[in-house]
């Protein structure tokens, strides 16, 4: 295993530590309140985490894994996320949800040889990948999320938890959490 790659498990080891020490510290009450007018809920960025984890990201790295010119579809987030919403799914469940597929993703990769060549990729012309999630935040991350990041945290702490911290400070923001 390269340096790179173990240090992308460890990234993703320290991104599920992030997210759960955020959620486990706000107050459940305070999960459905958006904290301002037309901004998402602590609910609402948890239940988008938790599908973009397993349906974008461990789905398609899976069909990487076993597939040998996986075909990936568009991605309905805002489908998904109020599909979510009206089932009622509790926090903790999407917590463990989102925990787990990062440590089974990281069992997965961990196992992975270091790859000589990029699989085929066939994408749909319709199909919208995901953005990528930088420590700056996403398409899909508002951007008052991703300046309050980028306040609260400094260059190290980004980098060590990756895409995940803008999620984690509009958790923590909408929680009145402090980090």
């Amino acid at each position: 295993m390269t340096p790179e790659h173990r240090a992308i498990l460890e990234r993703m080891g320290a991104s599920a530590r992030v997210v759960r020490r955020v959620v486990e510290a706000a107050a459940s009450g305070r999960f459905a309140e958006p904290p301002r007018e037309g901004e998402w809920s602590a609910l609402e960025t948890l239940t988008h985490l938790r599908d973009v984890v397993v349906h974008v990201y461990g789905l398609r790295i899976r069909r990487l894994l076993y597939e040998e010119a996986p075909l990936f579809a568009d991605f309905d987030e805002e489908g998904f996320r109020r599909a979510s919403l009206v089932r009622g799914e509790k926090t903790g469940d999407l917590l463990e949800t989102i925990v787990a597929e990062h440590e089974q993703l990281a069992r997965l990769l961990g196992h992975c040889p270091t790859p000589s060549g990029r699989a085929k990729v066939a994408t749909p012309r319709s199909a919208s990948c995901p953005s990528s999630f930088s420590p700056g935040g996403s398409a899909s991350t508002p951007r008052s999320t991703r300046r309050r990041s980028r306040q609260r945290r400094t260059p190290a702490e980004r980098e060590t938890i990756g895409w995940v911290a803008p999620v984690a400070d509009h958790i923590a923001s909408s929680c009145e959490v402090s980090l």
